[in-house]
Parts: C-alpha cells; structure tokens; sequence
C-alpha cells in the first residue's frame, strides 16, 4: 500500500498541467459548494423558523376533536396538568397554553364635519361625478321612512384623510331627533371635487381642510345639521371581524416571534390588565394608535351573544407580513380571552417549543406516552368523593379526582369526543352540591292596600319604598313564622313579576299615640288584623313603589284584589345534593327503581313553575315530608352571590342507597343554579352506559383513548409547509448535483487521458507481474490523492465565504420587506449556516464522487493487455 501511494503521489507530478487542472475543477466546485450548502440550509432554517414561530411552535396538543372544525366548545379541560408533563419533559423548551374564538373589533371616535346642501340641478349629483359607489337616490326613501340613515356623498380627498368609505354611517351630533338623519350613510365618493389639496371652500372663505366635507340634498340639510349652521361634529362606529387569540406572553414569546414583531408601543404584559395588540393592517382600517380603547365582542362558550369590553387598550401595533396576520388577528392574555368567551380554565391548544427541533418524531413519541396519562379518571368504579358526596353508581364514569374529591370539568369538551366511542349507548351529566332546604307550607294571603299616610301611621315611620315589598300585621305573621326580611315566593311561579315579595316590616297591633285622634282611639286603618292563630287568610300591605311620588295614587307591582298563595318556610335543613339528566339516569344507575312513593319525573317542569325533585325517605323524615307532593324551598345563588329561593314539588321519594350517596335530586339545569357561578356549564362527571353486548371495560378503554389529547408536529398540522420544506431540500440536492456533475466529469476526463497516454507504461507494469487489481487501485489512489489536495484548497475557500454569508449573509430587502410562503414570514435577509456538518458534507460528497468517477479509467487501464499495451504509441 506504502508503494502504491508513493507511486501515485509521484504520478500527480508528471502532468503538472492535467494535475492542476483536476485540482482546480475539484476545488472550485467544492468551494462553491461549502457557501451554497449553507445558504440553502440557512434558508430552510428560516423557513422552517417562519413557519414554527408564527404561530405553530413545534408540536401542539389539541381535544381530539378541536382539528376537525376547530370549534369554540372544543377545549382541553384543566391544562394546567398537561402543561406541568409537558415543561417537566427534558426535551421541550417551553409550553404555552392558548384559546383561540372570533368576534368583532369595533371603534368609536369623533370628527368634525361639514355640510353642504346641494340643489336638483347641481351636476355633482350627476352619475359621472362619482368615482366610487353611487349618486344619490333620488326618491329620497329615508324622508319615508326615519329608521334609514339619509345619503350622502363626500369628497374623495376628505374620505381619505378621514378613513371613511362608502358605506360608512356616522352619527350628527347636532341632528334633530326622530327626523330621519339621526344617521348619515356614505354612498358615493366624487370624481372631481373641485377641492384645492389642503383646502376646503366656503362661501367666499377657505380653510385648512380639518372636517370631513359631506353632501346630501338642500331640503334634508336642516334635519341633519339642526339649528345653527351645518358645521358640527359626528360619530364614527366602525368594526371588523377579528380573530382572537389569547396567550400566556411570557411563555408565548419564548415559542414565537410574536413579541419580536411589535414596530409600536410594547408587548403583553405578563399579567391581565385589559390589554389588547393588534396587527398594522388593522391599526390602518380602524384608524388607532398605541393607547387607543377597542371595543370587542366575541362569541362565547355558553353561545351568549358576548360582552363588549370597554377596557381594551391597545398597548402595540404588530406587523409580521402576512396580510391575513396583519389585518384580522389580535391578540390578548389569555386570562382576558378566557373570559370574553366563557371559557372558564379550558384552552384549545398546548403549544410546544423543542430543544432539538431536528428530533421532533422521539419527542412526540415520549410527550404521547406521557400525556397519555391523563388527569381525568375513566373508572368502571364508583370511587371517590364528588363535592362530599359518594356518587351514584355508574357502568363507567369520567371524572377529574382531586384531593380526595372531584374538580368540576367541562362536559361539552369531552362530549364530542365520548359520543365517538361506539361502545357506549348513551351518556349523562350529573353535578353535585350541597343544598339548604327549607320545609314549607302554602298560606293563602289576601293583598290590601293602605295609602302612605295610614302606612305610616301605622308603623311610626315613613314606609320603605321597595318594588315586591309588603308589610304583614304582626299576629298572623308570628304564628306563621314570618319575620322582617323574609322572602315569600308566590305560587304563581317566577315567570310573573313579584315572583317573590319581601317583608319589609311587621305592622304592629298597637297605634302609636301620633296617629291616634283626638278622643284617643285607633285610627282607621284600613287593615282588619284578625287575632294570633286566627284561620283568616294573611293580609299583605305592598310598600310604596319606588317609581311613584310620594302622594300620588299608588299601584302595587302584583295585582290587587282577591287572594294570592304564598310559600312559607320552616328551619333550613343542609342535604346532599346532585343534579342529573333524569331521562339517561334511568338507564345509568336505575334511580327509578328505587322509587318507593310517587312517580319519578319524566324531566319537565311543572307548570306551576315548581323543580321536580326526589328525597331519600331519611331526608323527607328530617324535613318533616310525609308524601310526594310536598312543597319544598331550595336556597339558589346567582353569579352575583345574591340569594333567592326557588320551590321544589317532591315528585318521589326514594329508597335507601349507600351511605353518603345524595339525599336530593335534580334535574341537571336546574341543579346548576344552586351555585350559578361556580357550576353554570360544568359537571363533576359524565357516566356512561355500554351499547347492548359491549363490556363496562372495554368502554371505558375506549373513552381513555379518545380523551388523551391530540399531539401533532407542525408537519401533521400544515402538510403544504412541509412540502414547501421538501421542495428546498430537493431544490438543494439538485444544486449540489449539477456542482458535482461538472467537476466530477472534468475529474473522469483528467483520468481518462492519464490511462490513454500511459498505455505503455501500464502494459510493461503488468508484463513485470503486476496485478489489474493493483493498476485499478493506482488510478483510484492518483484520483483520492487530487481530492485530497483539492478538499484543502477549496475547503478553505469555501470555509471563508461560507464564515462571510453567515455574517452579513445576503440582503433582498431592496426587493422586498419580506417574504411569504404559505402564510408563513421569511426573513429577507438570507444568511447561511456554517457548521461542521455543512464543511463535512460537501468534502465527503467530492471524495466520493471522485471514487466513482475513477473506477471507470481504472477497469479501462485493468482490462489492458500487456503485448497491446507495449505496441501502442501515444
């Protein structure tokens, strides 16, 4: 080997000039190369980080059945889980979770406006005279109808000094009321103003062109403008449909370029303060700076028509270069988001940044394992604790187990995916509280009425004016329990006004001395007070209304006259409760066959405006309940925490079950209202029942696979951005291959003439006994030699323009800001990646080109035979 390597050495030096030139093909191609390898990697990087940092990050986790329409109700319940497996992972960098909805973004402001009446012969009226949308309709409809904004025109350089098109509808400050041009639409820009630039004429005047010049007919110029002239200010409304999306921004901008791209004011604080970025596009349209308050409404969880925010204050202007970005997208914490769409503490995605981008596939494989164990509990079990109560018993039941009980989770998320299983035949939602009850009765009560005067007379003092207020004498409301501040619901139900009346005080059987008269006898009251434990119907005294001045004739907010049923309770009793879907539960748990007295309740309610309810016969004994029918009082707090009470009808009482299981039960909905701001849209379970022949256990196998969220690469997300990343690689492979081509075909050529002019030489080397094998493996080693010396010299080349494009790299910004591929942002500036592997790859590329295109002068010069060899003269 030593012999043929000093052979082949010495034999690069005997055709200096066909030497050089191989070296210098070799060299040149490898030196072009190295730069090129790297500056079609840094573009992939850049793509690849254009595509990744908008918005995709590395790998998200979604609801399994979010990707299929993306749907608001679509959420992963309790992230918080996930997101702790997720950053506790070595190989993630960070994890974010967001919220993603739609709605309207809506601004207001104020400008001044000219008006300027024009007569019917005017020729800027004309249809030629517009350049954008329409003339005047010349029938005049608002002047017909006052619910449509009257027509305008304006000129087209005030419109676009002031951001109005056509169809933008302002509002005169000084318009006359109820005249129809309340409301001024746009219609028409003009084609020719006859405006000098800067300026607007006026009679004889001109002036800096600081209002807005609008044009509608003579005979509607007064309405519009109203007394005093036709200058005056208008309201602008305008709104765009947006796409919001909430983020955690200190996780956020450790995933994405979001931050990065703010040209105005500042990013997200890191904490919820009602604030709010938006991208340029949208700034431009809506006409709003840094500092400015963005109106937002957007569709909700519970389907709500939304909320309008009044503290949105846009805190940064954003410009990333993708138009669809710039102009709809806005972006908020992700607290805010949360509750503009009554979302609760769900969110939609769960974004993921790798430390090793170039190893995403082993990442998603152990974050999938790890996320597999999800928080929520699939048990064919009735374990554990649901809000102090045992639950019912269920084939299987989906819960979120907490410190020993249940955490409250969003059923609607989770039901898309469970109603995928075909193993399951149905399932319910059941919440569980706990309750007051009160034991009552129903009273018939009479409504008299007594003016102010009398009231007062009676009771020493100005009565209280209050809307559903009464005054009860004080004897019959003593041996009815009824006492000052008590709330007494109406059998009427609380569809009617005055549901429930409220005891404003107690009418004493004494008169004070001021009322009486002068022989010292009771005034007349009015108001007949029949004697304690009296059978006589209560008498109410509705307290003056609040609307109504003192002296004028008073109305009651219930009507007078007649009798009236009223719900008085008894002692509070604390029961456990839970609210279930009565039609599923029959299925779920056989509640119905526990049914010892009534009828269980086919989940309506009943028209006297009373819940339908079933009591276990040990809570009916501690209520004093001795038969279905019974009226009950169930203590409910709305979102505000006020309190009110709501009328049960037993429809049923119930057989024993397990110690601790719920005393009382509900329908779902209703239950919910226990505690509106806590329960409102939420579950403490689902239980679910197998289709016939199907096992508990399979079932619930199943539903834990379709509750484990959906992990994705960006790849799996947005396939075309990969197929764009393809197409670089093939774009790159192609490069180098038509690099190598060129310079391994001058490399064949120098060989193909050393074997052609040595003819001689090689048959008087195998006429002395050497080997083809040997001749071949000169050749190869005269080629590897000329790689080697060209590998060092192009290398170095190479390796200094490479340093130099990653430096400065190579600036297109002249031609554009940027670029944009498939929605996604790439940077105009291309630098390239100088690494070990981008000056490895191209030399080990050269060597082995250089080896196969020896092997072919090799085989010609092995295949010669000596005696040919000899005679032949080159």
């Amino acid at each position: 080997m030593r012999l043929l390597i000093r052979t082949a050495w010495r034999n690069l030096f005997r055709q200096k000039r066909r030497s050089a030139l191989a070296i210098s093909a070799m060299a040149v191609s490898l030196a072009v190369a190295i730069p090129a390898y790297g500056l079609i990697t840094g573009i992939w990087t850049e793509l690849i980080k254009g595509i990744t940092g908008m918005e995709l990050g590395h790998l998200q986790a979604h609801n399994p059945a979010y990707p299929g329409g993306r749907a608001l109700q679509s959420t992963l319940g309790n992230p918080e889980a996930h997101l702790s497996v997720l950053r506790a992972s070595r190989g993630v960098a960070a994890a974010a979770a967001r919220v993603h909805g739609y709605g309207l973004a809506a601004t207001e402001r104020r400008i001044s406006i000219v008006l300027q009446g024009l007569s019917k012969g005017d020729p800027r009226l004309a249809k030629g005279t517009i350049r954008f949308g329409r003339a005047l309709d010349q029938g005049a409809p608002w002047r017909t109808d006052v619910s449509r904004p009257c027509e305008v025109v304006a000129t087209r350089e005030s419109a676009e000094l002031f951001g109005v098109q056509v169809g933008t509808v302002l509002e005169p400050e000084r318009a006359q009321r109820a005249s129809g041009c309340e409301r001024l639409r746009i219609v028409g820009l003009l084609r020719a103003s006859g405006v000098e630039k800067g300026k607007v004429a006026r009679g004889a005047r001109e002036e800096p062109l600081a209002t807005l010049t609008l044009m509608l007919p003579e005979e509607d110029l007064g309405r519009a403008s109203g007394p005093g002239g036709a200058v005056g200010r208008a309201l602008i409304r305008t709104a765009s449909p947006v796409a919001i999306t909430g983020v955690e921004p200190a996780e956020e901008r450790r995933i994405t370029f979001l931050a990065d791209r703010v040209v105005k004011g500042r990013y997200l604080h890191p904490e919820a303060k009602g604030e709010i970025l938006i991208g340029s596009r949208l700034a431009t349209s809506q006409r709003l700076e840094v500092g400015d308050s963005l109106f937002l409404q957007a569709a909700t969880l519970d389907m709500s028509t939304g909320s309008f925010y009044r503290d949105f204050r846009v805190v940064g202007i954003f410009r990333t270069g993708v138009d669809g970005v710039d102009r709809s997208r806005v972006f908020l914490h992700l607290g805010d988001a949360r509750k503009i769409m009554a979302l609760g503490g769900s969110a939609h995605e769960l974004v993921v940044r790798a430390r090793e981008p170039e190893k995403l596939a082993a990442l998603k494989y152990s974050l999938g394992f790890l996320l597999g164990r999800s928080p929520l509990r699939v048990t064919t079990d009735s374990e554990g604790k649901r809000a102090g109560s045992l639950p019912l018993p269920a084939p299987v039941t989906v819960f979120e187990p907490d410190k020993g009980d249940a955490r409250l989770l969003d059923p609607d998320s989770l039901g898309a995916n469970i109603g995928r299983v075909s193993l399951g035949a149905l399932h319910g939602r059941r919440v569980y509280a706990r309750a007051r009850i009160r034991p009552a009765r129903l009273v018939e009560a009479r409504v008299d009425s007594l003016p102010p005067g009398q009231l007062a007379a009676r009771l020493g003092r100005e009565p209280e004016r209050a809307s559903c207020g009464v005054y009860v004498p004080a004897a019959p409301a003593s041996a009815l329990g009824v006492v000052k501040g008590a709330s007494l619901p109406r059998v009427a139900g609380q569809d009617e006004e005055c549901a429930v009346l409220r005891v404003l005080g107690l009418i004493p059987s004494e008169v004070p001395r001021t009322a009486r008269g002068a022989t010292g006898e009771p005034g007349s009251s009015g108001v007949a007070e029949p004697p304690a434990g009296s059978t006589q119907p209560l008498v109410l005294v509705p307290a003056p209304s609040p609307e109504v001045a003192e002296g004028e004739d008073e109305e009651p907010e219930f009507a007078l006259g007649g009798r009236v049923g009223l719900v008085i309770g008894g002692d509070a009793v604390e029961l456990r409760l839970v609210g279930v879907e009565l039609a599923a539960e029959k299925a779920l748990s056989g509640l119905h066959e526990r049914v010892e007295q009534g009828a269980y309740p086919d989940g309506s309610v009943s028209h006297e405006g009373a819940w339908p309810a079933l009591v276990t016969r040990e809570a009916a004994r501690r209520l004093g309940v001795l038969s279905p029918g019974a009226t009950l009082l169930l203590e409910l707090h709305d979102e505000e925490g006020m309190a009110r009470l709501q009328r049960l009808r037993v429809a049923a009482l119930l057989g024993p079950g397990r110690p601790g299981e719920p005393e009382l039960v509900l329908p779902y909905f209703e239950a919910q209202q226990v505690d509106s701001r806590r329960l409102n849209a939420r579950a403490h379970e689902i239980a679910l029942g197998p289709a016939p022949g199907a096992q508990p256990e399979a079932l619930a196998a199943a539903v834990r696979t379709q509750l484990r969220p959906l992990l994705r690469t960006w790849e799996e997300i947005a396939p075309q951005m990969k197929e764009v990343a393809a197409m670089q690689n093939t774009f790159m492979g192609f490069l180098l291959l038509i690099i190598f081509v060129v310079s391994g075909t001058t490399v064949m050529n120098t060989m193909l003439m050393a074997v052609f002019e040595r003819t001689r030489e090689f048959g008087v080397m195998k006429s002395l006994g050497m080997r083809p094998l040997q001749v071949s493996g000169l050749i190869v080693m005269e080629t590897l030699l000329l790689a080697v010396i060209a590998a060092i010299i192009g290398g170095a080349i190479g390796v200094a323009l490479g340093h130099h494009l990653s430096v400065t790299g190579i600036d297109m910004s002249g031609l554009s800001d940027g670029f944009t591929a498939q929605g996604s942002f790439i940077n105009p500036v291309w630098k390239a990646v100088l690494s070990r592997q981008e000056v490895l790859f191209p030399m080990l590329l050269l060597s082995l080109v250089s080896l196969v295109v020896s092997l072919y002068p090799a085989f010609r010069a092995a295949r010669l035979k000596p005696v040919e060899a000899m005679r032949h003269r080159g």
